[in-house]
């Protein structure tokens, strides 16, 4: 019961630890990093490419014509 709250706690010591010895714009840039490959893991491993493609409400309210 304990277990979540003290991983979640320590988690962040470790969070906060690393962005001051290493900096705000470091970590800025390692986590816009990890944004980008979670989104291309995401496409690949789910085939989630509606990222990129027009959604289906839009091209049924221009009745298959482009805008």
């Amino acid at each position: 019961m304990l277990a979540l709250p003290t991983i979640t706690g320590l988690a962040h010591v470790v969070l906060f630890e690393l962005i001051r010895t290493a900096g705000p714009v470091f970590f800025s840039l390692v986590d816009y990093f990890t944004t980008a490959r979670g989104v291309i893991w995401g496409m690949l491993v789910f085939g989630a490419l509606a990222l990129v493609n027009a959604r289906p409400a839009a091209r049924a309210a221009n009745n298959g014509r482009k805008p």
